[in-house]
């Protein structure tokens, strides 16, 4: 065996062995080998565990791997481990322990050999650290000392944040103080050995304890929890339960909710309650005792007093711990009040009869106290509010009402003349007889009820009982047909009637006095003469004479049918017994009345639309009346007004009118010369189309409302007009650049013609009307380019155009581009227009227009132009519109494009400080795809987010870093400019380069550190090895500290501050000995720069230098360098800073050099400024301050502003500053010209450099401004005022600034149409006339009356005067002329004369009271007036017939009759003469009938007439008698005895016969009744019917007992009395009364009214849901029966004879009750009458109940 060496590593060798004999090869034998790879050098060893060791090693070529050696040679530990790469790690090594370690390489071939050996430590272990938190900002950290150990590091971290605290120590513990609370906090800690080597570290995490909770509550649950008191507080932070205790032991506990409820409470107490957090650190301290008032307690003792009615007040026991009380008042309907309150009453309102529940409840903060004590107040009944007083008979009231709540009895009473009549029942009716005539009662009706009395408060009624009868003291037949009436009465005021009634005719006589006559009856006939009263209230009982007539009847048929508008025609058929006729129309709006003994009347002056009601009052011959009523009569609908007509569109005519207001139906007729035409419009209707009328004819045109029945009214006026042809042949022919002239064909009897214009490319603008004689037009003012529509009518009679004919017309036109294209440029924000060139175009204006509407243009001769100022974001549509001459023509095609998107704006930024996160954020922009949002650090780093959104997130911010903000929009072509700029700072980084040093020989320790970016001052805190501590704060960058001990090693930490955030808490190093001071400091500025250099001799030891150059205001700029020279970055230029330089070995600092002043670049002395326009021309100025005057420019140029600054040593940059433009030049050669007969002028000018745009402006002299814009050199200026003088001019713009006016050109408008009015000199004669119009030369006046007749008249005055006739419409106009043209046409005036007086009027007297007045129709007149006058009386009567009745006049009296035509144009002619007509004379009224002798009468009577012959009538059953007498009386002797007569008077004149006098009759004695019935109604009331009795006109009912008396006296067979007495034996007898006064006692078996009703009616509650009924009887004995009646069931019982109780069984509880008890007569039937009283059963358990009475009212 052998060895080759040397040989090369990883190498593949043969080697060839040979055997040998004496030198000859015996054999061979060859063997391939490799060598191993090179031996690896180890670069690095470290351990960073405790129990394993690192190695860095260089890796060899060839090698496939290597072994990792460690050994322990003393202890003969050994351990290799196989590894592939560098580093390796070998583990599972001893704490703390020397290692020696080395490294081989491998392959194939084998190891290398072992490099050469380092030695490595591991590193200490962790510490084993236990902890807890005592309270809840600290934490305690324990740990057992680790062998080697010479210090401890901890770092505690706020969980969530970046909030650490780092401490060494010595100790094994270490408190944490000034904590958050309920926080988790994560320790880490190692340890270090002497060589200051960190050890293992180790982590735990700790809780605090949480803080006290907070804002306690304490109050009631929500509704739907636990009853109890609610505890609620703020979480507070790491909690995981709470704990709330109350001051009586009671708690609840939470895990996650912040409320817990403790119950059960007790009402009046008050509680505290505390709330404690816990976690697993423990539990926090209790929060502070939190009160807590429970709910209150009912409160006792409730009591009610009433002050007035209607008024109570509830009281009660003032509750502890009750802060305000609510009192509920339940009405027994359920309707609820209540009242809150602090004081102990409450007040309330309550209605009568009803029953109310009262309860209280006492609150505080808590809630509400439980239920209390319920007091039940039962109010008194209420006044009847419907009480009504019939007079039954003349003696007897009925007083009726509703049944009242809570009333089970009513007192009724009525008192007067010191009279006191009261009755008492139960029903709600009481009749109160044998009243004093002509008395005044004052009567009242008073309920009553058990439980609370009675209502006294009740109001009175009055009611006055009829009129006596008057008592015919005389009846005296003077003659045989002659008889005179006397009688006597106490009445106060009253009217009296005497009549005489035969069986075919009647008379009568009205007197206020004592008598009246009657003669020359006629025999044969029998009268019953009676005399009555009559009152306000009524009439009385006849006296006692004389017969008794029939009433008469009312007429069986009865017609009305309209005459005229205001005049109807009834007729009636006869009526038996009727003597005479009273007919009323009547309506709200009025009445019309006719008094006639005919049967039929002429009614004149009813309204039309109006319903009538028809009657007839039927009058006999002794006054008696009969009321008739008819169906209802509704009266035409009133004839239109203000009939129009309006030609339509194909021949149509619509006729328009104005209704009455009531919707009816019309018919319309036009009647011509050429043809007839009818339509209806639908129902209501106010107009209505006539088809295919034949123009060129005159119409007559009636509108007729239709009646119900379908007939037309045929009295409406007729009205006429005249429908013109529509002109034809009309064509329009040019005559110039802006003007036509249209002609047309002449249309027969027309003689003005309408035309319009209308500008059909300009829907917008007002078409152009003017209207002419002639049958030619000039237009002028016309645009070219433009079509127009014209049309041209014919203006009929009445000054209404009818159908136009149409014509259009085009001006000369240009055609369109058609091709256009767009290139913008995002740089430069310009944009050019290209298009296709048109033939005959000589320029083009490119326009481009924005979504707001602004738009941008360009004019150009070419093909092309470019377009500037366009706003960015924005999309404009392009259009380019091709310019002739005299024409435009805009292309239909458009393009569009869109600019720049404009810079975001609003920058928001969003930063904290234990973040690095910063969230930008903007406003949203137009045209943008997305934005890029930049951050440009002050390290000039430069960060780009790129979103679609409105904002972004910047991430791994740096630490006191200011970062400057923008974000610019993105389209798909173009990119914003960035938005202003927003500046943010993080929070201050943590100080670096911390330097210890204690100079040599110096007890003071200076510590110095590199300014933090973004700090603001610093916290220093230091600590020797001995425990001693010390700190200082600090603006600047050093810190010293004085008496430090020698031999000590300090620990030093630091914090940097801004005003928002600190920085992290840094260690610094251990103090070294202190250095030189640099010397022969040397500071040099270079031009332009914004540094300099600093330089210093060379110290002794340093390892580097920090130089310092300070500025006056503190800002601070260093520089480090390793040798003798530094450069200073980010000084101001312009300024001295104050510059030194320090020393550093980096461990100690010397002190700074001395210093010295650093002065950089001084700032621009002056500026030099270059400006150069368009044209060529060029301007420069030098100044010192910051302005420059450049004078004499040129205007509408544009320029550009280069300025340069510069100083003795350096000049600026040149910089281009802006593009400014001058103003535009000054518009020249303006000219105006004014549009005739229009409201507009055009304005034209030369265009002026510069300009975009121009502005013309027209001022009127009061100041009034009218102007107008354009892009090109004209435009026209609208709404300018005719007549006037205006001042115009022009001003240019570049939409910066503007030219100077122009010089003004005075614009004169075309005339004014003049303002017109008319007076009328007298019938005939008016005057026209009209204002002075500005520049007027003469006026053309036109009239033209209705039938077509013209007059025309010009003049240079401003007034004409004309000759009108009556009745006609004239159409009066005028023009105002000059050498230019005519003004527009004026306003139309209308002037219709008076209609024309009627001159055939005839009065006929149709009537006593009524006139006809009829005359022929006159011209112009639509309704008739027609008044009648006399003695001051004025009755008026209107109507569309030439007829008119007027009824219901004065008789005996001249009447002044008139009529007025009238119209609604030009009113009522009052000038057409009257006519006189006297009425028939009155009738004479008989005052006096008296008997002289057995067959002798005198009749007296009054009478109002002037002279008259008078008749008195007396007319018995078989013969009449007359008298004539000049006088008031007159005498008839001889009559037959035992005969009855009537007797009746007359008057006569030249008029003719007035209406008859009424009569009196006559009668025998009566018998006596043969049957009378008693039967009760009420308690206290009876009813007494019998049967008639021969004779008796009146009767005497009398019911007598010893407890009282009732009586009746009437005229029926039947009394209703009142004021009896239950259980009473009536006496009951009857006087019959004849007419005469005769009387006939009649006696009839007794009446015995029925048992009382019982009283204190009550219902108790038994046993076995029994209910026991129990009353108090009247006294006497008697049946009763008790009904039960209810919603459930219903009962019956009846006690024994005598009783006074009934037991109901087996009740159904939970129901309502209706209880009567009732008596029962002595035939066994039950009394209906008495009260009925209503109770509820309520249930309570299973078989206790309570009855309540509910006090409601009856339930009648």
């Amino acid at each position: 065996m052998g060895s080759v060496s040397p040989l090369s590593p990883d190498t593949t060798y043969v080697v060839r062995i040979e055997a040998m004999n004496a030198g000859n090869v015996i054999s061979t034998d060859e063997v391939e080998g490799l060598t191993a790879p090179e031996i690896p050098e180890i670069e690095r060893t470290i351990s960073k565990q405790s129990d394993s060791v690192t190695v860095e090693f260089s890796s060899v070529p060839g090698a496939i791997g290597y072994i990792l050696r460690a050994e322990i040679i003393a202890e003969g530990f050994f351990k290799e481990i196989e590894v592939f790469e560098s580093p390796a790690t070998m583990d599972q090594l001893q704490p703390y322990t020397m290692y020696e370690l080395s490294v081989m390489s491998f392959n194939s071939g084998g190891r290398s050999q072992p490099s050469w050996p380092l030695d490595q430590r591991t590193v200490l272990p962790a510490p084993v650290l236990s902890s807890e938190s005592p309270n809840n900002e600290t934490i305690e950290v324990n740990w057992e000392a680790i062998e080697h150990a010479v210090m401890y590091s901890l770092c505690l971290t706020m969980e969530g944040t970046d909030i650490e605290v780092k401490v060494n120590t010595n100790n094994t513990m270490m408190e944490f103080t000034n904590l958050e609370p309920g926080t988790n906090y994560t320790i880490k800690a190692n340890a270090w050995d002497a060589d200051s080597i960190p050890g293992d570290d180790v982590t735990i995490v700790q809780v605090t304890r949480p803080t006290t909770p907070d804002g306690v509550y304490v109050g009631i649950p929500w509704p739907g929890r636990t009853t109890g008191m609610e505890v609620t507080w703020y979480g507070v932070n790491g909690a995981e339960s709470y704990y709330a205790l109350s001051s009586n032991g009671q708690n609840c506990t939470t895990n996650i909710a912040t409320y817990c409820i403790i119950s059960p409470l007790e009402c009046g107490e008050n509680y505290t309650v505390t709330v404690t957090a816990i976690n697993q650190a423990g539990s926090s301290d209790p929060s502070p005792p939190e009160e807590f008032l429970s709910f209150p307690c009912p409160p006792e003792m409730l009591w009610v007093d009433e002050l007035v009615p209607g008024n109570i007040t509830l009281h009660w026991r003032e509750v502890k711990w009750a802060e305000y009380y609510t009192s509920f008042m339940k009405r027994d309907d359920g309707i609820e009040q209540w009242c809150n309150t602090t004081s102990i009453e409450c007040n309330y309102q309550t209605d009568c009869g009803y029953t109310y529940f009262l309860s209280v409840f006492a609150y505080n903060q808590a809630g509400s106290s439980p239920p209390g004590p319920v007091v039940n107040y039962t109010a008194i009944p209420c006044c009847p509010d419907d009480v009504e007083i019939y007079l039954v008979s003349k003696e007897t009231l009925e007083i009726t009402w509703s049944p009242v709540r809570g009333a089970e009895m009513y007192q009724t009473k009525a008192a007067g003349n010191s009279e006191l009549i009261h009755c008492n029942d139960t029903s709600p009716v009481c009749a109160l007889s044998d009243l004093t005539c002509n008395t005044v009662y004052s009567v009242v009706v008073i309920p009553c009820c058990e439980h609370s009395g009675c209502n006294h408060t009740c109001r009175p009624h009055t009611q006055e009982t009829a009129p006596c009868s008057p008592e015919i003291v005389n009846v005296t037949q003077t003659s045989g047909s002659s008889v005179k009436v006397s009688w006597t009465s106490s009445n106060r005021e009253a009217n009296y009637t005497v009549t005489l009634t035969g069986e075919k005719d009647m008379e009568f006589c009205h007197s206020m006095g004592t008598s009246c006559d009657f003669p020359s009856l006629p025999c044969g006939t029998t009268y019953d003469v009676v005399a009555t009263a009559r009152t306000s209230v009524g009439l009385s009982l006849p006296s006692y004479t004389v017969p008794l007539e029939t009433a008469p009847c009312c007429p069986r048929n009865l017609t009305v049918r309209q005459v005229t508008q205001a005049m109807s025609h009834v007729v009636w058929s006869p009526a038996t017994g009727a003597q005479s006729y009273i007919t009323s129309l009547t309506s709200p709006r009025g009445e019309a009345k006719c008094h006639t003994m005919e049967r039929q009347c002429l009614m004149g002056c009813i309204t039309c639309s109006t319903n009538y009601t028809v009657s007839v009052e039927a009058i006999s011959k002794t006054g008696h009346k009969s009321e008739c009523a008819y169906h209802g009569f509704s009266s035409s609908v009133c004839c239109p007004t203000n009939v129009r007509l309006y030609r339509m569109s194909n021949n149509t005519i619509r006729v328009h009118w104005r209704s009455s207001g009531n919707l009816g139906n019309y018919n319309v007729d036009l009647q011509g010369t050429l043809a007839n035409y009818t339509c209806s419009p639908p129902a209501g209707g106010n107009s209505c189309d006539v088809l295919n009328v034949v123009c060129g004819g005159i119409y007559t045109v009636v509108v007729a409302p239709v009646s119900q029945d379908g007939t037309e009214i045929d009295y409406c006026p007729k009205r006429m007009y005249s429908v013109v042809e529509p002109p034809v042949n009309a064509t329009v022919t040019n005559t110039g650049r802006s003007t036509a002239r249209l002609t047309w064909e002449p249309v027969n009897k027309v003689l003005l013609y309408e035309v319009t214009i209308a500008d059909i490319d300009n829907p917008s603008s007002a078409p152009f009307v003017t209207n002419t004689s002639s049958t030619s037009l000039d237009i002028s003012n016309l645009q070219p380019c433009s079509t127009y529509r014209i049309g041209v009518s014919s203006v009929n009679d009445f000054s209404v155009p009818g159908e136009a004919t149409y014509v259009r017309y085009t001006t000369k036109t240009i055609n369109a581009v058609s091709s256009i294209s767009v290139v913008y440029s995002c740089s430069s924000g310009k944009v050019t227009v290209s298009w296709g060139t048109v033939v005959g175009a000589e320029s083009y204006r490119a326009t481009a227009t924005d979504g707001n509407g602004t738009t941008l243009s360009c004019t150009t001769q070419s093909d092309s132009c470019p377009i500037t100022r366009v706003t960015c974001g924005e999309l404009y549509l392009v259009r380019v519109t091709a310019i002739s001459e005299d024409c435009n023509s805009t292309s239909n095609i458009t393009k569009n494009f869109e600019t720049v998107p404009c810079p975001p704006r609003n920058l928001v930024v969003e930063s904290k400080c234990s973040s690095n996160l910063i969230i930008v954020k903007w406003d949203p922009t137009n045209n943008t795809n997305y934005y890029v949002a930049t951050a440009l650090a002050t390290t000039g780093e430069v960060t780009e987010c790129r979103t679609t959104e409105l904002y972004c997130h910047f991430t791994d911010t740096g630490c006191g870093q200011g970062y400057q903000y923008t974000v610019y929009s993105v389209s798909s072509l173009c990119n914003s400019a960035s938005s202003p700029a927003i500046d943010v700072r993080t929070a201050p980084c943590n100080p670096t380069n911390v330097k210890t040093v204690v100079e040599c020989q110096s007890d003071v320790l200076t510590i110095t550190w590199d300014r933090s970016d973004g700090a603001l001052s610093y916290f220093v805190e230091v600590q020797g090895n001995r425990g001693d501590r010390y700190n200082c704060t600090k603006f600047d960058n050093s810190c010293a500290v004085p008496a430090m001990q020698c031999g000590e090693s300090l620990s030093v930490w630091i914090t940097a501050s801004n005003d928002n955030c600190n920085s992290g808490r840094v260690l610094g190093e251990v103090a070294k000995t202190g250095l030189c001071t640099p010397q022969n400091v040397m500071a040099k500025s270079e031009c332009g720069s914004d540094h300099a250099s600093l330089e210093w001799e060379a110290s002794a030891g340093v390892v580097s230098y920090i130089a310092t150059a300070v500025h006056p205001n503190g800002t601070v700029r260093t520089c480090t360098a390793s040798d003798s020279q530094c450069q200073i970055q980010g000084l101001r230029c312009g300024q001295t800073y104050t510059a030194s330089v320090v020393a550093t070995n980096l461990k100690c600092n010397s002190t700074e050099s001395a210093n010295v002043t650093l002065e950089t670049g001084q700032p621009a002395p002056s500026y030099f400024v270059e400006v150069q326009g368009n044209q060529g021309d060029r301007y420069n100025c030098t100044k010192s301050d910051n302005s420059c005057a450049v004078p004499a420019m040129q205007c509408g140029e544009s320029l550009s502003v280069w300025i340069t600054a510069r100083n003795d040593n350096c000049n600026s940059g040149r910089v281009l500053w802006e593009v400014a433009a001058t103003v535009p030049c000054t518009p020249q050669n303006v000219t105006a010209i004014s549009g005739c007969g229009s409201d507009h002028a055009s304005l034209d000018w030369e265009a002026s450099a510069g300009a975009v745009s121009y502005i013309a402006t027209a001022v009127h002299p009061n100041g009034t401004v009218r102007t107008c814009t354009a892009n090109d050199s004209q435009c026209q200026i609208q709404g300018l005022r005719c007549g006037q003088t205006y001042t115009a001019s022009v001003v240019a713009t570049n939409l910066k600034c503007n030219s100077t006016e122009s010089a003004n050109v005075t614009l004169e408008t075309v005339p004014c149409p003049p303002e017109m009015w008319v007076d009328e000199l007298g019938p005939g004669n008016i005057t026209l006339h009209w204002r002075e119009v500005k520049w007027a030369e003469y006026y053309t006046s036109f009239m033209k009356r209705d039938d077509g007749i013209e007059q025309l008249c010009n003049t240079t005055s401003i007034e004409w005067n004309y000759q009108t006739d009556c009745g006609y419409t004239y159409f009066l106009s005028v023009f105002a002329h000059n050498q230019a043209c005519s003004s527009p046409p004026g306003p139309e005036v209308n002037y219709t004369t008076t209609p024309c007086c009627p001159d055939d009027v005839k009065i006929n007297l149709v009537s006593n009271e009524t006139l006809e007045i009829k005359w022929s129709p006159v011209r112009g007149a639509e309704v008739y007036q027609t008044k009648a006058t006399g003695n001051s009386k004025l009755i008026l009567c209107n109507d569309t017939s030439p007829v008119c009745v007027l009824s219901d006049l004065t008789c005996n009296t001249v009447y002044s009759v008139v009529v007025i035509p009238c119209c609604e144009h030009s009113g009522c002619n009052h000038n057409c003469r009257s006519h006189t007509q006297e009425t028939a004379p009155c009738s004479p009224e008989i005052v006096n009938v008296t008997q002289t002798s057995e067959s002798s009468v005198k009749v007296s009577w009054t009478s109002s007439n002037r002279e008259a012959n008078y008749t008195v009538t007396l007319m018995g059953e078989k013969d009449m008698e007359f008298c004539h007498s000049m006088g008031t009386s007159c005498d008839f002797t001889s009559l037959p005895c035992g005969t009855t007569y009537d007797v009746v008077a007359t008057a006569r004149t030249s008029v003719g016969l007035s209406l008859p006098s009424y009569t009196v009759p006559l009668e025998t004695a009566p018998c006596c009744p043969r049957n009378l019935t008693v039967r009760q109604v009420t308690q206290a009331m009876s009813h007494v019917v019998w049967s008639p009795a021969t004779g008796a006109q009146s009767y005497i009912t009398s019911l007598t007992s010893p407890r009282g008396k009732a009586k009746c006296h009437t005229m029926e067979t039947e009394c209703l009395m009142g004021c009896i007495t239950c259980s009473t034996n009536y006496t009951v007898s009857v006087e019959a009364i004849s007419k005469t006064g005769h009387k006939s006692e009649c006696t009839y078996h007794g009446f015995s009214s029925s048992v009382c009703c019982p009283t204190n009616v009550r219902l108790y509650r038994m046993s076995n849901n029994t209910i026991r009924v129990h009353w108090c009887s009247s006294g006497n004995l008697g049946n009763y029966t008790v009904d039960l009646q209810g919603t459930l069931a219903n009962y019956t019982c009846s006690p024994p004879a005598g009783g006074n109780s009934c037991d109901v069984l087996n009740v159904v509880c939970g129901g309502i009750y209706t209880v009567v008890v009732a008596p029962v007569s002595q035939d066994g039937t039950e009394i209906d009458y008495c009260p009925k009283r209503m109770y509820s059963v309520y249930c309570v358990g299973s078989n206790i109940g309570k009855v309540i009475h509910r006090g409601k009212r009856s339930v009648d």
